[in-house]
């Protein structure tokens, strides 16, 4: 196993999408969503940038309506 403190943001979530289970258990909507909420608020605590431009990369790439928070998308 890779060390995942080591990792940039894409690997690392490029690993979480192969083996969610590993990370919260059970694999639902809701567990994904609440880890990808924890990440973005730890990231933001530390000084980084977090999932800025995620929502904006969903619009694109998904064809989904602009007025839905990501989480909806």
């Amino acid at each position: 196993m890779p060390n995942l403190i080591d990792m940039g943001e894409r690997e690392y979530f490029a690993w979480f999408a192969k083996r969610p289970s590993m990370f919260i258990g059970r694999t639902t909507l809701c567990g994904v969503t609440a880890f990808m909420e924890g990440y973005d608020q730890a990231a933001r605590r530390c000084g980084g940038r977090g999932l800025d431009g995620w929502r904006e990369w969903l619009m694109t790439n998904h064809q989904v309506a602009s007025s839905l928070v990501w989480e909806s998308v």
